[in-house]
């Protein structure tokens, strides 16, 4: 039986391991990432919406979708798909990524908290 092969870089964690508490701080050093960030959001919410006939004018067009955010980091695609009704399972190698996913779901309503679920591992885990 063959092992898994794992794709994490321990480089590249270690990293944005080193930034995690400016990671949500929109004037920072990931000011580009929150400008950018609408336009990321948009094109992915236009894909699901079309590719599962959804009306993006709708108060949570995804209610009954589900979504698997792999890599998520600290949850600026999974929250925001989670505020439009989707349920998504967040995934993440990093535990600082997560912490910083909890901590940001600590500020959204309960109802935008359940939809996101959590899980720290490597998609080369998954099966």
């Amino acid at each position: 039986m063959q092992t898994a092969q794992s794709t994490i870089d321990d480089a590249e964690i270690a990293k944005f391991q080193a930034m995690a508490d400016e990671w949500w701080d929109e004037s920072g050093k990931f000011k580009p990432l929150h400008m950018m960030n609408p336009v990321r959001l948009s094109y992915v919410t236009e894909q699901i919406a079309a590719e599962f006939d959804r009306d993006l004018t709708a108060d949570r067009p995804f209610e009954d979708l589900r979504l698997l955010d792999i890599g998520c980091g600290d949850g600026r695609i999974a929250i925001p798909l989670a505020r439009a009704g989707q349920a998504v399972l967040a995934i993440d190698s990093d535990p600082l990524a997560l912490e910083a996913l909890r901590r940001a779901l600590r500020e959204e309503p309960e109802a935008t908290r359940s939809r996101v679920t959590l899980l720290h591992a490597e998609a080369s885990s998954l099966s």
